[in-house]
């Protein structure tokens, strides 16, 4: 590469010229700087006030304004109330690609924000920032949400009551059902079309269970043509079993252990003095447990045709529980 030169000319003292060439460093040339580049337009979805029953659903735009291929490394929503998919990873330039989010708005009242990163391997923009905004709301106010028991006694009577109500809109319940007998449910209403209170009862004796049940309501608002109240309870009889029933499958004709957990519920201090079985074949102990009840060993089971719809008897000392039973089935 040849140098370019300054030429410089100078008189001497003797008034003749002399010509001087200095070697001058080469013209700086910018160099192209090849890179990916995301963009989004819109980064901010508002989705104004939406019912928090609904989905909120948006799709992203994503564009590569650079020269070089841009490759999604990852999408990552904030929480699990949102799910991001992208439509492809890998966008040439000038192209684009659609990222699908959903919002899941159940249970969330007032103002939301939600975002999702979107990793690349954009040097100036390796994690893009997208937002859902906006305030979930219900018109119509169930509080609390579920009826939850805790433990009961399955021997009481136990109610917990529910207010469903709206300074928004009117509605009228027309019809309850549940989806368990163990329960009763009565309506009273406080101010109609706006507010209304449910008594939610148990009916005992209530088998000893972790219980789980639901309340539909039935409106004439075209909005909220039902309204579910989840109930949750764990009801707690004399002494508490698992499991409550055996279940075994064939093992070509293999033996197995199987154990029964019999532990304090109402009843503290009770004994298992005996434990029948449907065949003599069967080995069984009675181990007592340090925080009380006892863990029952039955051996040698041969999960066949001779034991389905057959029992285990535990004998005991409890006032009006002189044995539990726990049915055997066995799986075709």
């Amino acid at each position: 590469m040849k140098a370019n030169k300054t030429i410089f000319l100078l008189q001497s003292a003797a008034g003749a010229f002399i010509l001087l060439a200095a070697p001058t460093a080469p013209a700086a040339t910018a160099a192209a700087q090849h890179a990916p580049h995301i963009v989004c337009d819109a980064p901010v979805y508002d989705f104004g006030r939406k019912d928090n029953r609904q989905l909120v659903e948006h799709t992203f735009v994503l564009r590569n304004t650079g020269d070089i291929s841009l490759e999604i490394q990852g999408v990552h929503p904030a929480c699990g109330c949102t799910v991001a998919r992208i439509a492809r990873k890998t966008i040439p330039p000038g192209e684009s690609t659609e990222l699908s989010a959903k919002l899941n708005l159940r249970g969330r009242k007032g103002r939301v924000h939600k975002t999702i990163t979107v990793n690349s391997n954009d040097p100036s923009m390796p994690a893009l920032i997208l937002a859902l905004n906006g305030v979930a709301v219900t018109e119509i106010n169930v509080n609390p949400d579920r009826v939850f028991l805790g433990t009961i006694p399955s021997e009481l009577e136990t109610n917990l009551s529910v207010e469903i109500s709206s300074t928004e809109t009117s509605f009228l319940i027309t019809n309850i059902t549940c989806n368990s007998p163990l329960f009763e449910i009565a309506n009273h209403t406080v101010e109609s079309g706006h507010v209304y209170r449910l008594t939610v009862s148990t009916k005992p004796p209530m088998p000893a269970t972790h219980l789980r049940a639901n309340i539909r309501l039935y409106t004439d608002n075209p909005h909220y043509p039902h309204i579910d109240v989840p109930v949750i309870a764990r009801v707690l009889g004399p002494v508490s079993v698992a499991p409550t029933e055996l279940i075994l499958a064939r093992v070509g004709g293999r033996p197995v252990t199987r154990y029964i957990i019999v532990t304090p519920g109402q009843v503290k201090n009770f004994t298992i003095s005996k434990v029948v079985t449907p065949l003599p074949s069967i080995t069984t102990s009675i181990v007592p447990m340090p925080a009380g009840g006892y863990r029952i060993v039955l051996g040698n089971l041969v999960p066949d045709d001779r034991l389905n719809g057959t029992s285990i008897r535990l004998l005991t000392d409890i006032a009006g529980m002189p044995e539990i039973t726990i049915p055997i089935r066995i799986l075709p």
